[in-house]
């Protein structure tokens, strides 16, 4: 088997593989800066993401009753994030409360995924009904967002921990052609989120444009991010209204 295979079976002792992706539908403005990830969709409007001040227990809720126990929408929420930039991911699984906050055990100085899970009486797996948040105690800000009947966090943002390496080695994105229009993203990190939550520096980016090319994908070349580290994409379109998303993967590393 080749070697991707192998350290995707878990076979490769220290190794594992990163897929991040994210989509904004519809709210790339003109001229504005904007993370690609589920909170800067129509509707909630936060266009940058904010990570906890410090590690924080976060309050998971929904927008909707039926996601709750026993009921027609998604049962529980599996959560994936660090709890120290010194410490390596760790999940855990919230049952929900309908529209009533639900409190992680653990705090978190990140929470870069999440996914739900059905509730016993759904027909339809896997799918929440309404939008699922998970919002820091004390900052107030929300870390991650599921959108209504998507299921999974979409955020095209990724937290390393000190102990770990990330070899990225690809990095895509594209642009929908519902709204003609050119979108520049820009692939970014943190190199010290232990010490401050708002320098980035540029890494690279792509131009596409809904008129020619939708999709581009560029071969990053093994580049090393050493942890501590916050990754993440940004869009900045031509039109109002653009649709787009990102991606990025390789290889998780430990020191």
């Amino acid at each position: 088997m080749d070697y991707k295979l192998n350290v995707a079976l878990g076979n490769v002792t220290g190794v594992s593989l990163v897929n991040k992706f994210g989509r904004v539908n519809d709210n790339l403005d003109l001229g504005v800066t904007t993370d690609i990830w589920d909170g800067a969709n129509s509707g909630i409007g936060t266009l940058i993401w904010v990570a906890p001040t410090q590690a924080r227990i976060h309050a998971i809720t929904s927008t909707s009753t039926a996601d709750d126990e026993g009921s027609t929408g998604a049962y529980s929420v599996t959560i994936f994030g660090l709890t120290s930039w010194d410490a390596d991911e760790v999940s855990e699984t919230v049952i929900l409360d309908g529209t009533n906050n639900v409190n992680t055990v653990n705090s978190y100085v990140i929470i870069h995924r999440m996914f739900v899970n059905a509730g016993a009486n759904t027909t339809d797996i896997n799918i929440n009904t309404g939008q699922i948040s998970a919002t820091a105690a004390t900052d107030g800000t929300v870390t991650a967002y599921i959108m209504a009947g998507q299921a999974q966090t979409e955020m095209a943002v990724y937290g390393v921990p000190s102990t770990q390496n990330l070899i990225i080695t690809d990095f895509r994105a594209s642009v929908y052609r519902a709204t003609t229009a050119a979108i520049n993203y820009r692939f970014r990190y943190n190199p010290n989120p232990d010490v401050q939550l708002t320098g980035f520096r540029d890494l690279g980016g792509l131009a596409v444009n809904s008129a020619g090319t939708t999709t581009l994908t560029t071969d990053i070349n093994y580049v090393k991010i050493p942890g501590p580290a916050i990754i993440k994409v940004q869009g900045i379109s031509s039109a109002n209204n653009a649709d787009g998303s990102a991606r990025f993967a390789g290889y998780l590393v430990r020191k």
